[in-house]
């Protein structure tokens, strides 16, 4: 079964003073990091770990009008709904998905799930982090996923990782 998740993306109208000032990553980043099928996406990390599905529908950049980051970055709840307003006020369909990822640009915000949602930043420096938490959003817990895994997930050529997404962030595992 495929799990389709929606992945909105918006730059706030109003920024902070503590907001990171850098670009928005271009569509390919995105496509990337979270669908492309590159041996360590999101979508082949979830493929081969759990043995779970995943389709992301990448929405062009938009701007969250009439938000502001320095009122909402610490809101997770909040900004998920300042993103889900924007996307009907915009227009963009949002039925057919099991799961929405807001990401919001310039971080820091607020990251993480909501429900079966989430709400995600550039701020990342690690793409497990992305995994930890589309596993998060997927309700995949650690025990299932590693009863059910082969215990190498290979990211990069010499480098593998723990199989499910709390044992990934950060945490490499040396080659026997």
């Amino acid at each position: 079964m495929v799990r389709r998740i929606k992945l909105l993306r918006y730059v706030w109208e109003t920024g902070w003073s503590g907001a990171r000032s850098m670009a928005p990553w271009p569509d390919g980043v995105f496509a990337e990091i979270f669908r492309r099928a590159n041996g360590w996406s999101v979508r082949d990390f979830w493929s081969r770990s759990a043995g779970v599905e995943l389709e992301f529908d990448l929405a062009a950049w938009g701007i969250l009008y009439g938000q502001s980051q320095a009122v909402l970055k610490d809101d997770r709840e909040a900004i998920l709904g300042a993103c889900l307003w924007q996307a009907r006020v915009d227009g963009l369909a949002m039925s057919g998905y099991d799961h929405v990822i807001a990401f919001v640009h310039e971080p820091p915000a607020n990251s993480g799930t909501v429900g079966g949602n989430a709400v995600l930043d550039q701020g990342v420096v690690m793409v497990e982090r992305y995994y930890r938490e589309v596993g998060l959003l997927l309700g995949i817990d650690r025990d299932v996923c590693c009863a059910n895994a082969s215990p190498e997930i290979p990211l990069l050529p010499g480098v593998e990782l723990w199989c499910c997404p709390e044992c990934s962030v950060r945490m490499p595992r040396r080659r026997s």
